[in-house]
């Protein structure tokens, strides 16, 4: 009696390490039918007829490999045919929820895989669009500057041709600066003052004793990063502004702080008392606010200050 219980006992044993063994070299291989059947919401009665056609294929295929296996090992005439024949339905069910489970497994794997890619391509086409869009607004600021700085060369080769020559050199390394650094993201505060500079000699050509700047930048915040260009049609706007405005000196102070880490900048620039607003198409304003929201994905970094005095713009730039 003890004899036949170990018999059992390794018959179980063998079987079951026998046909888990097998549905698992087989299971790898229901990886192309999944492929091949899909998960089209459209055609879902054609994907289950599939699958179960598969299923049965397999399952049939499972259970005549594994008896033929353990019957070899075994031998003929052991008691384990009868025992196999006893339970092949319910080995057939077996087969079934195993099936089951590793489609679902693939399914899921599948559609993970499907999301991330699907994420990584809208990430993608989000980059481009933005990139886009900054190029494009970057391409609307420098035929603007441009268009007014040949206005101003213009008029100074009636009035007066040596400033006109001085004003097409500084305009000539501006334009340098701005082509070069094109495709950057962000520059150092250092080479962005600089340009921002080289703007000021152009325009300070023009206006002479009228236009009086202040740069005042704390110390240690060369390397700190802005976008490329970003500060030019702010500058703009106060001399168009505040100079054009009035037949008195007009002052423009540029500002540099660090405040929690981050990067200020503030720009100020008188007002006449007796000057007429103009009413400018706000491309300047416009033109920063988008490339802000686009950069740093936020809204609040632009504040602007008017009073019958002195217009204030302030920016923040994290870093």
């Amino acid at each position: 009696m003890y004899f036949v219980l170990e018999q059992s006992l390794l018959e179980s044993i063998l079987d079951s390490a026998i046909f888990n063994f097998i549905f698992s070299i087989f299971g790898i291989n229901i990886w192309y039918v999944v492929r091949f059947a899909g998960l089209n919401p459209a055609n879902v009665s054609n994907t289950l007829v599939t699958h179960l056609f598969s299923a049965l294929i397999l399952i049939s295929l499972w259970l005549f490999v594994g008896s033929g296996i353990i019957k070899v090992i075994l031998g003929n005439e052991s008691e384990y045919s009868s025992y196999f024949s006893g339970t092949i339905y319910y080995r057939a069910a077996i087969g079934m929820l195993y099936y089951a489970l590793i489609v679902l497994n693939y399914y899921m794997a599948t559609f993970y895989r499907e999301v991330q890619e699907r994420k990584l391509h809208e990430s993608e086409t989000s980059r481009l669009l933005k990139e886009t869009e900054l190029s494009m607004l970057k391409a609307q600021i420098n035929p603007h500057f441009i268009f007014n700085s040949l206005n101003s060369v213009s008029s100074l080769t009636l009035t007066n041709p040596e400033k006109a020559h001085d004003m097409v050199v500084n305009l000539a390394a501006f334009l340098r600066y701005t082509i070069s650094p094109q495709e950057k993201k962000k520059v150092k505060l250092k080479e962005e003052i600089g340009a921002i500079q080289q703007y000021l000699a152009i325009e300070k050509v023009r206006f002479g004793d009228r236009l009086d700047v202040s740069v005042t930048i704390e110390d240690g915040l060369d390397d700190l990063l802005l976008p490329n260009l970003i500060l030019q049609p702010l500058v703009e706007n106060a001399i168009k502004y505040g100079v054009y405005e009035s037949t008195d000196e007009n002052r423009i102070t540029i500002e540099g702080n660090e405040q929690k880490g981050q990067l200020e900048i503030i720009i100020k620039n008188d007002i006449a008392p007796d000057s007429f607003p103009r009413k400018g198409k706000g491309i300047g304003l416009n033109n920063v606010k988008a490339r802000l929201k686009l950069i740093y994905d936020s809204d609040n970094l632009l504040e602007i200050e008017n009073t019958k005095s002195q217009f204030t713009v302030k920016i923040i730039f994290p870093q």
